[in-house]
Formats: C-alpha cells, structure tokens, sequence
C-alpha cells in the first residue's frame, strides 16, 4: 500500500474489507463440506484468516501504509491455500480470490506489485492444481494482463496529478507573492500620496486655528488656499481609489481601455488628457493588466509631482510589441536627460514601481526629463 491509497474512497476500501471477509467464510466452508481429518491445519490457518479479515475490516490501523506489504503477502499466502481446496468449485473460488487480490492491488499497491501478482500468483496456482492448468492459466493471465496495463495507467495518472498539485502550489505561490507585491505598492503610494497630504492639512488646519484668533484676514485667505488643497486632495484620493479598480476596463481592447483611464482621470484631476490609442488587442492577460496598471501609474504621478496642466499618452503596437508614451507639460523630473531602464536602476532615479513592472515584462524604457518644461515617459513590452 503506497499513499496514493488516500486517493481511493473509503467506500472501496469498505468494500474491499467486506470482500475479504466473504472470501475467508467461503473458504473455510468449502474446506469443511471438502471434507478429510488430515486437513485440520489448512482449517485452523483458515479460520485465522477469517479473524484476521474481521480484525483489519473493524480496525483502521490496519489499513495504514507500513502494514501494506504484510497485508499483501497474507492474501497471497490464502490464495494459494484456497487453491488446494477439493471441491467442485474450488476452481471458481481461486479465480475469485484471484480477482480479489488484483483488485486490492490495483487499489492499493504501485504498478510493479501489481505486476509480481499478475504472473507469480497464477504460476504458483499452475504448481499448486497442475490439472487446471488448461482451464484456468490463459484466463487468469488475460486477467493479470488487463490489471498490470490498468495500474500502469493507474500510476500514469497518480503522477500527472501530483505534477499538477506542485504546480497549483508554484501558482499560488506566485500569486501570493505578486498580491504581497502589490499591497506592498498601495501601501506605499498610500503613505507618499494621500497620507502626506492630510498630515501636511492637518498642520494647516492647526496654523489656522491659530490665525483666527490673531489676524482674521490672513485667516481666511490661508483658508480659501486649503480649500483648494483639500479639492486637489479630493481628487487625488479620487483618483487612488480608481487605480484600484481595474475592472473598469475588462472586457475592453487595450486600447479601448487606455483611452478610459484617460478620460476618467481628466474627469478626476481636471488635467487635460489627450490619448491617441488603436485598437490594440493583446493576448496574454497578464501583459494587458500590467500595461494598463504602467498607464494609470505614470499618469497618477503626472497629478501628484508634475504640477502639469495636460498630459498626451500615444499607444501603438508594432513589430510584435506594444509602444507608450507619456508626455506632460509639468516640472519635470529632478534630473535633465534621457535615462533608459539600466541607466534608472543604476542610478536609482526615476519611477521604481514601473521600472520594476517593466522588467519583469521583459520590456524596455526610457525617461525624459526637462526641468521646468516637462517630461516624458516611453515604454516597449513584448506582446
């Protein structure tokens, strides 16, 4: 018994117990209506099979994996006794005490054993009931045959599935990994983004408080300035939780969902956003999701640092790839240049998040940054 016998139900197994046990009464029954004293030791062996069979259906210790091959070698054993029984249908009963033994071996045994009864028991059969041999050898080897080919593909399957189980266990990984990846992202936009800026009200409002008691006018003009950091703050946040629902866009082509996002976040920021996109279909799902997360990444970081008035994405695919570029009017990025994806990582400049989605894209990018003027982002991924 291996630990592929956790795989048959416990119903069979059930069954199996049952089966033993009819097989010891039929036995012992045949070998007392076969009558003869001389044969008081094939009986006292019978009726302990008998016990043994009641013992192992009752008690589930026995069906563990280490008491496999002593199980096995019983019923073999009992087998070859049944075969020496003197009766009229002792031929029958061997043939099925035969089946049973296949079928607990197929059930509960790899291939190799399955094949060792297959052709041992009915050889020894042959030497037990030579006159038989007519009868009962091709059949019971016809039947050997079908369960050697049967636990062959038994096994087959048992490892097909124990292949794919790693695998799941690979994906799930892999799954709980990029999920970690991602909370690991939100987080830190959150705290870089949203989180800065109440903080940053929050003093305000404290500095305020302490206006309105020592210079009214200055007070209320600090207020109508925190009225339009908590409208750009309302939008921004806005815009954060959009980026978090990417079902917005399913169902849609590339591009079709590129001009969305654009659409949407000039609806949520006021910038004016302008996105030239065909109709581009990609294939793989996980490109797709991955580019559109690029976009809404570059233009969330053209509201929260560029300070720009407007912003043009252009998308195209060609060559077996998918092009994007996103220029804005802003201040640009601290350096002045044009930085490639090594040159960024290098140096440790430029957007990581899409640096790193890039990479793991197989892509490539490139950063312009014009202090003062505007900046644009280009990005190459295979699909």
């Amino acid at each position: 018994m291996t630990e592929e016998y956790l795989l048959v139900p416990h119903s069979w197994r059930r069954a199996l117990s049952l089966a033993r046990i009819g097989l010891a009464v039929a036995c012992l029954a045949a070998e007392v209506a076969s009558g003869g004293p001389d044969r008081l030791l094939i009986r006292l062996l019978l009726i302990l099979f008998l016990l043994y069979s009641v013992t192992a259906a009752s008690w589930r210790i026995l069906e563990r994996v280490r008491y496999a091959g002593f199980s096995l070698m019983l019923d073999s054993a009992f087998f070859l006794i049944s075969a020496t029984i003197e009766t009229r249908y002792s031929v029958w009963l061997a043939a099925v005490f035969y089946g049973y033994l296949m079928c607990s071996a197929l059930l509960a045994h790899p291939w190799r054993e399955v094949a060792v009864i297959s052709v041992v028991m009915p050889l020894l059969f042959a030497l037990v009931r030579p006159e038989e041999v007519a009868r009962t050898l091709p059949v019971l080897g016809m039947a050997g045959m079908l369960g050697l080919v049967a636990a062959r593909n038994r096994q087959l399957l048992i490892d097909r599935l124990i292949a794919t189980s790693r695998k799941a266990v690979h994906y799930r990984d892999e799954a709980q990994r990029a999920r970690d990846a991602e909370r690991e992202r939100i987080a830190r936009d959150f705290h870089d983004g949203p989180q800065q800026s109440f903080i940053s009200l929050q003093m305000r409002l404290e500095v305020l408080r302490r206006l309105l008691e020592r210079d009214p006018e200055r007070a209320r003009a600090e207020l109508a300035e925190l009225q339009e950091i908590t409208r750009r703050q309302v939008a921004e946040v806005r815009a954060f939780v959009r980026a978090m629902r990417p079902s917005e866009t399913e169902g849609m082509s590339l591009g079709a969902a590129a001009a969305r996002l654009g659409r949407l976040f000039e609806q949520d920021t006021g910038i004016s956003t302008v996105v030239r996109a065909s109709e581009i279909e990609v294939k793989d799902a996980r490109t797709r999701e991955e580019l559109l997360k690029i976009l809404r990444e570059a233009l969330h970081n053209v509201q929260k640092h560029s300070g720009a008035s407007s912003v043009r994405v252009k998308m195209s695919h060609s060559n077996g790839a998918v092009e994007m570029r996103v220029v804005d009017d802003g201040k640009g990025f601290p350096f002045a240049g044009r930085f490639t994806l090594g040159e960024l990582g290098d140096l440790r400049m430029g957007p990581a998040s899409i640096c790193r989605r890039v990479r793991d894209l197989g892509g490539d990018l490139a950063v312009d940054s014009r202090p003062g003027e505007g900046a644009s982002l280009w990005v190459r991924v295979p699909a």
